[in-house]
């Protein structure tokens, strides 16, 4: 049985403290890499629902460990949009990042060049994989997904 209206709404009024101090939390200096994507989650807006971006970055610390920085309601995946993120991260402390990993966005890409010109850039593979597979005849691509795995690997 799903839970009513009323109940949800009450856990996310709840919940609203401490989503805002976590969003706001201080961050380390230094990353190894940031992962950042863009991801579209359905959002009931009144009587509809959207497709509605949120951008996500995880960070991979000096010890290998993974943490998620930022994720971010947008209402595109945009260079202004990406622009407050990474403004935010730095506000909240990050310096460099070794390594930014992101989609082909240009817009995006510029933004992370610009905010963290020492850092190196290299394109999602996932996303590659996919760029590749778009372009290829149904019928070989199990066989060229696999082939880019075991290069990958």
């Amino acid at each position: 049985m799903a839970p009513s209206a009323s109940t949800v709404s009450r856990l996310a009024h709840g919940l609203e403290g401490e989503c805002a101090a976590w969003r706001q939390r201080s961050l380390q200096a230094h990353y190894r890499v940031a992962y950042a994507d863009g991801v579209c989650f359905p959002i009931r807006h009144d009587d509809q629902t959207d497709a509605t971006p949120l951008l996500v970055v995880l960070g991979v610390d000096q010890e290998g460990h993974k943490e998620v920085l930022s994720v971010t309601v947008a209402g595109t995946e945009s260079g202004p949009a990406w622009q407050e993120v990474v403004d935010d991260l730095k506000a909240r402390g990050v310096q460099p990042i070794d390594l930014v990993i992101t989609d082909g966005d240009e817009a995006a890409i510029g933004v992370w060049e610009r905010a963290f010109p020492s850092a190196r850039r290299q394109r999602c593979l996932t996303h590659k994989i996919r760029s590749v597979l778009a372009k290829l005849p149904k019928r070989v691509k199990r066989e060229v997904a696999a082939a880019l795995q075991d290069i990958f690997a």
